[in-house]
């Protein structure tokens, strides 16, 4: 009982911090490229790939909030779908090949979500999306990577 509420808090600052982190965006067409997947990502390896897809769809959605949903609700919420299965993906592969599962949180945060919102927006904005995403991808994995390799034997 006592790990459960360990790891619910855990998760609940996380989220927190997840929503800070969504204020410190990447310029992009839609203003909603931003660190918030950093804790979802630190997530998906320090305690369960499921809890780092939680805090990664979560933090998404808190960053299209307060970016004001520029894709719409219904759109934003299969990124936060997508979102999730990045974080699940990046902590499943992390555990056993790190160079891996950096590339695996990559590849399903930007080509996999673009591929499939591709068929529900004009593809000038996946055009328009895809180097700012890209770049925000890989400094959430990475950061990640790098906070959690740094404090994992104090977990």
């Amino acid at each position: 009982m006592k790990t459960k509420n360990n790891n619910l808090t855990k998760i609940a600052i996380l989220i927190a911090l997840s929503v800070v982190l969504s204020y410190l965006k990447i310029p992009s067409p839609t203003g909603s490229v931003a660190l918030d997947a950093l804790p979802g990502y630190f997530a998906a390896v320090a305690i369960s790939p499921l809890s780092g897809g939680i805090v990664g769809a979560i933090g998404h959605f808190f960053t299209a909030l307060n970016s004001g949903f520029p894709l719409g609700v219904p759109i934003h919420a299969v990124v936060a779908f997508t979102m999730f299965v990045a974080c699940f993906g990046f902590g499943l592969v992390y555990k056993k090949n790190k160079a891996l599962g950096i590339i695996t949180g990559v590849v399903l945060n930007t080509f996999v979500s673009l591929g499939i919102i591709s068929f529900m927006i004009p593809w000038e904005v996946i055009v328009a999306l895809f180097l700012p995403l890209l770049v925000g991808s890989i400094i959430n994995v990475i950061l990640a990577s790098m906070v959690y390799e740094t404090i994992k034997n104090r977990l």
